[in-house]
C-alpha cells in the first residue's frame, strides 16, 4: 500500500510539473521538468540509502523519526495538539500537556531544525511513515526551486536554455545535495521562488501586489529554514529593487548593490560595536568555535580562529574562498570526497577564467539578477568558509553557492559584448 502511494504521488507530482514546463516554454520545457524531476527522485532515493544504511543517525534520518514521533503519539486522539506542533509558533514555553513531546523531539529552540521535523511530522499524514515519500516531497520541491530559478534567468539570457543541464553534469553534488529532505531542498525551492517573484514583478506597485505578497512569505519560509539567509537577503533584495524601480536604475546595477553592501557591512559593524547583542561577527566566531570543538583535531581543513571583529572578518576572507571554492590544505587520510570536491573546483575555477576573459569589465555592465545571484552566492560562500572545517559539510552547505554561480558564470561567457542596462 505504501509503494502504491508513493507512485500515486509521483505520477500526481510529475503531471503537475509536466502542466507547468508546457504552460511556460512548451513541450521541450515540459520534457526536460519531467526528466530532472524522474532524475531528483533517483538520487533522493539513492540519499535515503546513503543516509540510512550507511551513515547511521545523521540529521535526516533524525528529523524523519522525530516529525514521525509526533505524528504517532499525537494523531489521531489528540489532533489539536498535533495541528498545534506541526502549525504553531515553536520556541515558546511547553504548556504541561505538550511538554513531554517537546522534551521527546527536542529542537523545540532551534528554528531551522524543528522546521524540517513539523514537515516530517505534517507529511506523515499521507506517508504512512514510508520514508520514500518524504524523500519524494524533497524531489519535488528541489524541482520546482531549480525549474522557477531557471525560468528566471532564461528570461533575462535566452542562450542560457540549455545550458542549465550543463550545469547538472559539470556539478552533480547540486542535485545530489538538493535532492535529500534536509534544508537544502526547502533552500533551494524558497530561493528559486524568490528569484522567480522578483522576475515576474515588473514594478513596484499594487498592480503586483500578489507577487510581492509570495515575494514575502518566501522570505519568511528562508528565515524558518535558513535565518542567515535571511539576513544575507534583506540588503540584497533591497539593493534588487533600488537598481530596477527606483530613481536609482539608470546607473549600473553593480554600483548599487556595492553601494548597498558596503553600507550594510558599516551598518553592522556600528551596530555591534554599540550593542553587543547585534555582533555578527562575534556569532560568526562563535559558530566556527563549534565546529572546531565537536571535531576536537579530527577537522579536514584548516581553520584559523577568527577575532570576533569586523577586521578578523576580512581577514579571513581569502581562506574562506579558498576553502569553499579553491584548493584547501586537506588531510586526505579522514575524508574521501576530496577528489570530487577538487574536481568540481576545477571546472569552477576553468569556468571563471573563461568568463574573465569572454568579458574583461566582469560585472560593470550586469543585470540586477546576476548581481542578486553573485553576492548571495559569495555572503554564503563566506560565512561557510569562516565557520566550517569538515568537507562533508562543506560539501553540502556549498550546494547552493555553485547553483546561484554556475549561471552568473555562464552569462558572462555567453553574452561577452552585449550591452545591457542596469535592469
Amino acid at each position: 500500500m505504501k509503494i502504491l502511494l508513493f507512485l500515486l504521488y509521483a505520477l500526481l507530482l510529475g503531471y503537475y510539473l509536466y502542466t507547468q514546463g508546457n504552460k511556460w516554454g512548451g513541450k521541450s520545457a515540459a520534457r526536460g521538468v519531467l526528466a530532472l524531476f524522474v532524475l531528483k527522485i533517483g538520487l533522493a532515493i539513492l540519499y535515503v540509502i546513503l543516509h540510512v544504511r550507511w551513515y547511521g543517525g545523521t540529521d535526516v534520518v533524525n528529523y524523519f523519526k522525530k516529525g514521525m514521533y509526533i505524528y504517532d503519539n499525537l494523531m489521531p486522539q489528540r489532533a489539536y495538539l498535533y495541528f498545534r506542533m506541526v502549525l504553531g509558533p515553536n520556541g515558546t514555553a511547553p504548556t504541561p500537556e505538550l511538554a513531554e513531546m517537546i522534551e521527546g523531539v527536542g529542537s523545540w529552540y532551534n528554528t531551522n531544525a524543528y522546521t524540517v521535523i513539523r514537515l516530517n511530522a505534517f507529511l506523515a499524514l499521507f506517508s504512512r511513515g514510508y520514508i520514500y515519500t518524504h524523500a519524494l516531497f524533497a524531489a519535488f520541491v528541489s524541482t520546482v526551486g531549480l525549474f522557477r530559478f531557471y525560468i528566471a534567468w532564461v528570461e533575462n539570457y535566452p542562450k542560457l536554455r540549455n545550458t542549465f543541464w550543463i550545469g547538472g553534469l559539470l556539478f552533480p553534488s547540486v542535485l545530489f545535495w538538493t535532492s535529500g529532505m534536509h534544508k537544502e531542498a526547502l533552500s533551494v525551492f524558497l530561493l528559486g521562488n524568490i528569484f522567480y517573484l522578483l522576475q515576474k514583478t515588473k514594478a513596484f506597485s499594487w498592480q503586483y501586489a500578489p507577487q510581492l505578497f509570495w515575494l514575502l512569505l518566501c522570505l519568511w519560509g528562508v528565515y524558518l529554514v535558513r535565518n542567515y539567509y535571511f539576513l544575507m537577503l534583506l540588503p540584497l533584495v533591497f539593493a534588487y529593487f533600488l537598481a530596477r524601480f527606483s530613481r536609482l536604475k539608470k546607473y549600473k546595477a553593480t554600483y548599487v548593490f556595492a553601494a548597498v553592501v558596503l553600507v550594510s557591512f558599516g551598518l553592522v559593524s556600528v551596530l555591534g560595536n554599540i550593542f553587543p547583542s547585534f555582533n555578527i561577527f562575534a556569532r560568526i566566531a562563535y559558530i566556527q568555535s563549534l565546529f572546531l570543538q565537536y571535531y576536537n583535531g579530527n577537522s579536514d581543513i584548516f581553520l584559523s580562529p577568527m577575532a570576533p571583529t569586523w577586521y578578523g572578518f576580512i581577514q579571513g576572507i581569502p581562506q574562506a574562498i579558498n576553502n569553499v571554492l579553491g584548493f584547501p590544505t586537506l588531510d586526505y587520510g579522514t575524508n574521501k570526497l576530496y577528489w570530487l570536491f577538487w574536481g568540481e573546483n576545477i571546472v569552477l575555477i576553468f569556468l571563471s577564467i573563461t568568463a574573465i576573459v569572454r568579458r574583461k569589465k566582469l560585472l560593470l555592465q550586469s543585470t540586477a539578477i546576476v548581481c542578486l545571484s553573485f553576492c548571495l552566492a559569495m555572503a554564503i560562500c563566506l560565512l561557510i568558509g569562516l565557520t566550517i572545517d569538515n568537507l562533508g559539510a562543506i560539501f553540502r552547505y556549498r550546494s547552493i553557492v555553485l547553483c546561484l554561480l554556475f549561471p552568473v558564470l555562464m552569462s558572462f561567457i555567453l553574452y561577452p559584448q552585449s550591452k545591457q542596462n542596469a535592469n
